[in-house]
């Protein structure tokens, strides 16, 4: 029995043993070992081998817990012992698949947790096949990825999540200095690491405001953060003429709505919402850009807004509305 057996079989033996002992984590356990002289079963149905081989499963039920994190759902996993046809080298494979109805996090909860990933040995490789959960009112998925577990202690992850309708009412809470309340669905995706030295970073991504969504938000009261821009009216004359300048004055005819809506008193209705992240910043300290075309519900006279906001600091800690690119009011026709 060479290495990659030995490895297999301690394996399946040791689970076998804790399964006795521990019904309430691992439940059930079925395995099988395979020789080249025949299969015997181990704790459960043989299977047929054309070739010397050995195999085996075991599911279960897991349940951890640390601090305030609980995790509980169904496991299995499946060993067997992989042969490349090009060099015969072998090697030991251990498939696993988990589910967990739920997941709480601080803040955030996850639900209909899917993960399936595999382990080589002696390759020391680890590949994540499916990670997929509910999350913010939409679905996350991670595209699969490889891990190298040569060095235990420089392991780096590099991963794509694709974010598919994540609600905006649930996006909304994590911005109350901008948005009091949203409705709609956004989709898009964000690049993520992980290292033991920096921990979890946010990369670049983008997200898009889905069409048919009917997407409508309202701003948390800011006065002064559309008016200050304009004007309650429109003077013509110099205003050491007094009542003069003021009597052939003209009404600004937006002002009114813009005040309403920097109250939050007035929604919008989102025509587009583009969100582009920089963790490292395109041009300077800018770790997000945030486009938003929109218009007032109710009343004719302001057509249009667009608003393009930066996001400043580090993107998981600060958010800061900035004004060095100016909002442009479309009032009909003119800007």
């Amino acid at each position: 029995m060479n290495t990659a057996r030995l490895i297999a079989w301690l394996v399946l033996a040791w689970v076998g043993a804790l399964a006795a002992h521990t019904e309430t984590v691992l439940p059930s356990v079925a395995a099988t070992f395979e020789t080249g002289t025949g299969p015997s079963p181990v704790n459960g149905a043989a299977r047929p081998s054309g070739f010397p081989a050995l195999g085996g499963e075991f599911a279960g039920e897991l349940h951890f817990r640390s601090g305030e994190l609980a995790v509980n759902g169904p496991f299995h996993v499946e060993l067997a012992v992989r042969r490349e046809a090009d060099d015969a080298s072998e090697s030991v494979v251990a498939k696993l698949s988990f589910r967990a109805a739920e997941l709480p996090l601080p803040e955030l909860e996850l639900s209909d947790l899917q993960i399936e990933a595999e382990i080589e040995w002696p390759r020391n490789v680890a590949r994540l096949r499916v990670a997929e959960f509910n999350a913010l009112g939409g679905r996350v998925a991670l595209r699969p990825f490889e891990i190298n577990l040569g060095n235990a202690e420089a392991i780096s992850v590099g991963v794509t999540a694709e974010l598919r309708g994540l609600a905006l009412d649930q996006l909304a809470r994590f911005v109350p200095e901008a948005v009091r309340e949203a409705s709609g669905r956004v989709s898009g995706e964000v690049r993520l690491s992980w290292s033991e030295a920096g921990g979890l970073q946010v990369g670049s991504g983008a997200l898009l405001i889905e069409p048919d969504a009917h997407a409508q938000l309202r701003l948390t009261a800011m006065p002064g953060f559309l008016t200050q821009r304009t004007t309650p009216r429109f003077f013509w004359l110099p205003a050491r003429l007094g009542r003069v300048a003021r009597w052939l004055s003209l009404e600004n005819p937006a002002y009114d709505t813009l005040a309403e809506i920097e109250e939050g008193a007035q929604p919008l209705h989102v025509e587009a919402l583009h969100v582009a992240l920089y963790p490292d910043g395109p041009e300077g300290p800018r770790s997000a850009a945030v486009s938003l075309l929109a218009r007032p519900l109710s009343g004719a006279v302001v057509k249009e807004l667009r608003f393009d906001i930066n996001v400043s600091g580090p993107l998981d800690q600060v958010l800061r509305i900035g004004a060095s690119d100016a909002i442009r009011l479309n009032f009909g026709g003119g800007h």
